[in-house]
Order: C-alpha cells, then sequence, then structure tokens
C-alpha cells in the first residue's frame, strides 16, 4: 500500500496590496518574486517543480490472490498539486480585474506566469527604451537643481524596477549636464546590429573600390608595356573601370 502520509503545504502571506494592472507589471514582479522565492515555491513560478505522476504502481499484498501490481494514487502528486494551487492562488489574487480575465482559466501557477510575462514582454522593452531615452534627453533647463535631480532618480528607479538597472557611474553621466554633452541616445540591440552592419558594409566598398582603382591602374600599365595602340589602351581601361564599378555596385548592395 502506498502511504497517505503527506507533508504540510507552504504558506504565502497575502498578495501585494498593489495589483497588477496594465502599467505597473515590473514593479509587481518584483513585489511576487521575493515572497514565492522566501517560501521556496519558485520551482512552481518557474515550471522546474515538475508535477510528479498521480498514480503509482503498487505490488499486490503477499496474501492477495491477484498477484498483479495495482495502480494507487501517489501521495507526492497530492503534496505537489497542494503547494501549486497555493501559488497559484496567491497569483490570481494579486491580479486586477483588467488581467484577470485572461488567465483566470489556466488551472496551474506555472502556466500562469508564463502567460503575464508573454503579455507584458513587449510593454516591458517599450517601457525601458523609453525611460532610457527620457533620462538621456530629460534637461535642467528652469528646474531647480533638487527638482532635476529627483527627476533622473525617478528615471533611475523605474529602470531597476523594470529590470535595467543603471550603475552610479551611468548615473552620474546622465545626471551632470558638462558629462552628457557627448553622450549618445541610447539604443535598442537591433539598432546596435544594424549600425555595425552598416559600418562593416561602408568598409568593405572602401576596400573594394580601392582594389578596383588598383587593377586599372596596373592594367593600364601592363598595356603601355606591351606596346598596344594608344586606343586600345583606352578601350581597356575603359572597360577595367566598369568592371570596378560594377563590382563596388554590388558590394554597396
Amino acid at each position: 500500500m502506498a502511504s497517505s502520509s503527506s507533508t504540510a503545504p507552504t504558506t504565502l502571506g497575502n498578495p501585494p496590496s498593489d495589483k497588477l494592472t496594465r502599467a505597473n507589471f515590473p514593479g509587481w514582479r518584483a513585489q511576487v518574486l521575493p515572497a514565492i522565492r522566501g517560501a521556496r515555491l519558485l520551482g512552481y513560478l518557474t515550471g522546474t517543480a515538475a508535477a510528479p505522476p498521480e498514480e503509482i504502481e503498487v505490488a499486490a499484498d503477499k496474501d492477495s490472490v491477484d498477484k498483479a501490481p495495482k495502480m494507487e494514487p501517489n501521495p507526492a502528486y497530492d503534496n505537489w498539486i497542494a503547494q501549486d494551487q497555493i501559488v497559484l492562488s496567491y497569483l490570481l489574487q494579486s491580479l486586477s480585474h483588467e488581467v484577470l480575465p485572461h488567465v483566470h482559466r489556466i488551472e496551474h501557477a506555472a502556466g500562469v506566469w508564463k502567460a503575464l510575462e508573454e503579455m507584458f514582454a513587449s510593454q516591458s522593452e517599450a517601457k525601458i527604451t523609453n525611460l532610457q531615452t527620457s533620462l538621456a534627453n530629460t534637461k535642467k533647463l528652469n528646474m531647480t537643481t533638487s527638482t532635476y535631480l529627483t527627476k533622473m532618480q525617478g528615471f533611475v528607479d523605474e529602470l531597476a524596477m523594470a529590470g535595467c538597472p543603471v550603475s552610479t557611474r551611468e548615473h552620474i553621466c546622465y545626471a551632470d549636464p558638462l558629462m552628457r554633452i557627448s553622450r549618445p541616445l541610447p539604443m535598442s540591440r537591433s539598432a546596435n546590429v544594424a549600425v555595425a552592419q552598416i559600418k562593416v558594409k561602408i568598409a568593405v566598398s572602401v576596400v573594394s573600390a580601392v582594389t578596383a582603382v588598383t587593377t586599372v591602374t596596373l592594367g593600364a600599365l601592363i598595356v603601355v608595356m606591351i606596346g598596344l595602340p594608344p586606343m586600345a589602351v583606352v578601350v581597356v581601361a575603359h572597360r577595367l573601370v566598369l568592371a570596378g564599378v560594377v563590382a563596388v555596385g554590388a558590394v554597396a548592395r
């Protein structure tokens, strides 16, 4: 017979007072995760604590006539489902009425968490980009020093809550107008890749142009050295120039 003993499920405290809305996912996430980590239930959120089988095979009793093994409820699954539902309940209770309808049919905590992260992923990325731009472009103008620094600190705090902390050195560079004069605007990873590709293409084009010019020059010298008539020299040089231009144009595209 399978053991009927079970481990008492871990409990979680009250969910965050600030329920999840469409505008506060990074801050809400920063409040939820520590509570779940502290209760050692993070695996139920991320899906790494996989569910055990609902039933297990148990050998028949020695005195039983039927010697075939039997399937009985798995106590480990009962423990798992109890913990999972505690985390699920904690999450659902922390959602606002505008978010809850999107996930209320999902039966396990990991499924709800995955759906929420996917729902707010693009929104979080856009918010980080906007905050970085504001941090880079905000000027003191007519603000008092205290107001200006408070505003800049607000951008830094929001970036930290969104999972994109700003180092102390970067914070100083952003806040000090003298150090920000030549500071480039922050770019997303895709923009950085695009700029790098353009630089590589320009470099290749320059090298190809130099190679084409060198080829034309050497070709003309060789033609002169072997004593071809002037008109033949002009024709050969013209064709070499056209070939060089075509090559450079192909690389540039």
